[in-house]
């Protein structure tokens, strides 16, 4: 669904399904913030380490969000099709790493930039 919406042709969906390694899903429950604790945050800024991942929620209000991840086999190379890039409006952002690379580099690195920017961003 996601590859229909950017116009991309079919073949990303077969190269997806072929290389994915896992699917995993996930419902949590996000608390308001007791009134004296208006900057509690619940986690941390982050990066999460799949190719993607969906949270829907309502971040006003007590809430569920269910979150689901897919991640792609270690040997996988990630990379920004090429259809989605153009030097003008949309330039490429990441270079193209292995999926096992970059989960290496997560575990092993902190950084305050985010740890895709420094390690793929250009």
């Amino acid at each position: 669904m996601i590859i229909e919406g950017f116009g991309l042709p079919q073949q990303y969906n077969l190269d997806i399904e072929e290389l994915n390694n896992s699917n995993d899903s996930r419902m949590t429950r996000y608390l308001l913030p007791e009134q004296n604790k208006d900057l509690e945050i619940a986690l941390v800024p982050h990066t999460d380490k799949g190719t993607l991942s969906i949270i829907c929620h309502n971040e006003v209000q007590e809430r569920l969000a269910f979150i689901l991840f897919t991640v792609p086999k270690e040997y996988m190379t990630i990379k920004v099709p090429s259809e989605l890039v153009d030097e003008e409006n949309h330039p490429l952002r990441y270079r193209p790493f292995k999926y096992e690379d970059f989960i290496n580099f997560h575990y092993s690195t902190r950084t305050e930039k985010g740890v895709l920017e420094e390690f793929a961003g250009l």
